[in-house]
């Protein structure tokens, strides 16, 4: 029975995300993107585990998975967003758009 309880605390589809919890996500990935690869943040792994650790200190209990699952819709959606704009000239809706942006356009420089 103890594995189940487990399984309940690692699941990654419990977690119900709101726009508020995503921002503070993105800020936090933000955050910790530049920092990967120093003493600090050695890996990607340990930079997601800091960001759950930080956001379970603002009161958002979630995983290092629940947050990697919330940004890789975000990326998905962000490209999806993109690659409309490029076919069709047309914006569809994505609340997320211009902090994202500012995201990958920094990532892409470095």
């Amino acid at each position: 029975m103890p594995s189940t309880s487990t399984k309940s605390q690692t699941s990654t589809s419990d977690y119900k995300w709101g726009r508020n919890e995503t921002k503070i996500l993105i800020d936090l990935y933000a955050k910790y993107k530049k920092r990967t690869g120093t003493f600090e943040v050695k890996t990607i792994k340990i930079m997601w585990q800091k960001i759950a650790e930080e956001l379970s200190k603002l009161n958002i209990h979630v995983t290092a998975n629940n947050c990697v699952n919330r940004w890789k819709v975000l990326e998905r959606n962000y490209k999806k967003y993109i690659d409309n704009q490029n076919k069709t000239g047309k914006s569809i809706s994505f609340k997320y758009i211009l902090i994202i942006f500012v995201i990958f356009s920094k990532s892409m420089v470095a």
